[in-house]
């Protein structure tokens, strides 16, 4: 095939492909162990990494076990305002023997480098098969992301540390969904790179819109506006009003049934509007915060501005130099990317593609600067991976510019790029080496012996800040991890109040069949006793918890 065969003619990027591998390895089959960490011993994970994956691994345990699909985390209910496909994948993989766990941390990531790495390849070599943009864009893809070590050396001296990780692209897989969001992405720029594409290409896109909405609603969205974009300079310009119709037809049907499939919208929506206009409400913090570019004086004008409601140029300057302070934060050393797009535009050279490429890539950014989210209001933020994927072509077209005109500056270029890519990446692959969060073996003692009862739901004297409980029992919970109840829009504070007040809530009126408690929690002897009154049993013990069953009557 044509990838292994120039991959095998250009062995520089195996090198590049090693440490790749190597760093998905380090951030990915680390976690999950069980371990021992002064004297306590049970499963470990990153203390960054105990919410989002293991909610993943909540739905990929629990959700899929009955129809309607239920919340893990609050039982009772149907699975509403999340994409689970990733998840559902998961699940499948479950029921041929393998632990969730083992796939989610130990499968799963081998499987992404594999077709990730292949996909971007071949994508780079439809592009330009010159070594110096296959090298660039298969970096810039696997390696790029902020520069948030820079305000952490200003203030610390450090250079690793940095905590706003989240956004470099080589952690995606730590976030699987948007890992594999990717490799669609790169699935329908293959397919639309064909010389001609026919009717049925329309087809698999749409199919390809609707699992990416499965997949990541921020990707999917991205996506509908790709294809749209993609429509109207394509197909309409050229008059192709058949192929128009048809494709915006396919694409709307593909849409439609992927949010009423995955995303409940009419629960959902009864809370009002996902997204809440609210400009510079999640860039300010990059001026305001005293541990990243704090300019104390621009603040305090912008505060005197806007109590005085009037239009002033000064306040309209304070936003745009806050914007070039995001865009240099957030993008790093993609933004490279940009003396190509200012280049071509100014030639008049910008291709079709490139013009639908730039426009998402505002989009994104917009949608980041405009606007804040119901429930988590910061995850706009997760459309700058999908700002980033496109910015990575604009930017391997800079290198290969200035590799044109000087081949010993691009690569000094490129030194230094290496050099600025190198703080956080590290940073990241040292990540599960740090703080770990153990789950311990008394923990998963009583646990696993919930997992073998009845199926019902189980209540607990505290709100766990994660889905934990419900990976290793396979069961529902009362309530837990509200985060995530806020992001999939659940009115959650009549349960979060049963369970804050626990001493006073009519124990047996709770629709549990068990209680899940752990001693060292205060009040658990008066607790204990008020469950007996309830005419709940104990039926597991250990040293740390305490296992309750309902009575059946």
């Amino acid at each position: 095939m044509k990838t292994i065969r120039y991959l095998w003619q250009n062995k520089i990027l195996f090198l590049l492909l090693f440490f790749y591998y190597i760093n998905i390895l380090a951030i990915s089959l680390l976690n999950g162990n069980y371990v021992c960490f002064k004297k306590i011993c049970g499963i470990g994970i990153a203390n960054v990494l105990f919410h989002d994956p293991i909610w993943h691994l909540a739905l990929a345990t629990t959700a899929f076990k009955t129809i309607p699909f239920q919340m893990p985390i609050f039982s009772g209910i149907p699975l509403q305002g999340y994409h689970f496909l990733y998840d559902f994948i998961v699940f499948l993989f479950s029921k041929i023997g393998l632990s969730p766990m083992f796939v989610y941390w130990k499968i799963m990531p081998q499987l992404f480098f594999i077709i990730f790495v292949f996909l971007t390849i071949s994508y780079a070599l439809k592009i330009n098969k010159s070594l110096w943009f296959v090298f660039s864009y298969v970096f810039f893809l696997f390696f790029a992301g902020t520069l948030s070590f820079i305000p952490l050396f200003m203030h610390t001296g450090k250079l690793l540390g940095a905590t706003d990780l989240f956004l470099q692209l080589n952690t995606v897989i730590l976030a699987p969904n948007v890992a594999f969001s990717f490799i669609i992405f790169l699935a329908v720029l293959l397919l639309i790179s064909q010389k001609k594409i026919k009717l049925r290409d329309f087809i698999i896109l749409a199919i390809c819109l609707f699992l990416q909405m499965g997949m990541k609603f921020y990707a999917g969205i991205t996506l509908a506006l790709f294809l749209g974009l993609y429509n109207l300079f394509y197909l309409f310009k050229k008059n192709l009003l058949k192929e128009f119709f048809l494709a915006s037809f396919s694409y709307g049907i593909a849409f439609v049934l992927a949010v009423l499939f995955f995303y409940n919208p009419f629960s959902v929506l009864k809370g009002g509007s996902i997204f809440i206009f609210s400009p510079f409400t999640l860039i300010h913090p990059l001026i305001e915060a005293p541990d990243l570019y704090y300019f104390k004086s621009l603040v305090l004008a912008r505060y005197f501005l806007l109590a005085h409601p009037t239009f002033s140029l000064r306040l309209v300057a304070i936003e745009l130099f806050t914007l070039i302070i995001f865009f240099f934060h957030y993008f790093g050393v993609l933004n490279i990317g940009f003396v190509y797009v200012f280049i071509r535009i100014i030639q008049k050279k910008i291709t079709k593609l490139e013009s639908i490429f730039f426009f998402c890539f505002i989009f994104t950014v917009a949608m980041v600067v405009f606007f804040i989210q119901k429930g988590y209001y910061n995850d706009p933020f997760q459309f700058l991976y999908y700002g980033m994927f496109f910015l990575v072509y604009f930017s391997a077209q800079t290198v290969l510019i200035l590799a044109k005109k000087s081949r010993l500056l691009a690569f000094l270029l490129f030194v230094f790029i290496i050099l600025l890519s190198i703080p956080n990446n590290l940073t990241d692959m040292l990540m599960p080496y740090g703080k770990q969060r153990i789950i311990s073996s008394y923990e998963l003692q009583a646990l696993a012996f919930l997992k073998k009862q009845n199926t019902g739901a189980i209540a607990t004297d505290r709100i766990a800040d994660s889905s934990y409980i419900s990976v290793f029992t396979e069961k529902p919970v009362y309530i837990a991890d509200t985060i995530q109840l806020e992001i999939t829009a659940i009115n959650y504070q009549s349960r979060k109040k049963q369970i804050e007040n626990i001493g006073t809530t009519d124990l047996s009126q709770l629709p549990v069949q068990y209680f899940y408690l752990l001693k060292d929690n205060a009040g658990y002897q008066k607790l204990a006793l008020r469950l007996k009154a309830a005419k709940f049993s104990r039926i597991y013990e250990n040293r740390l918890t305490v296992v309750y069953k309902k009575d059946q009557r």
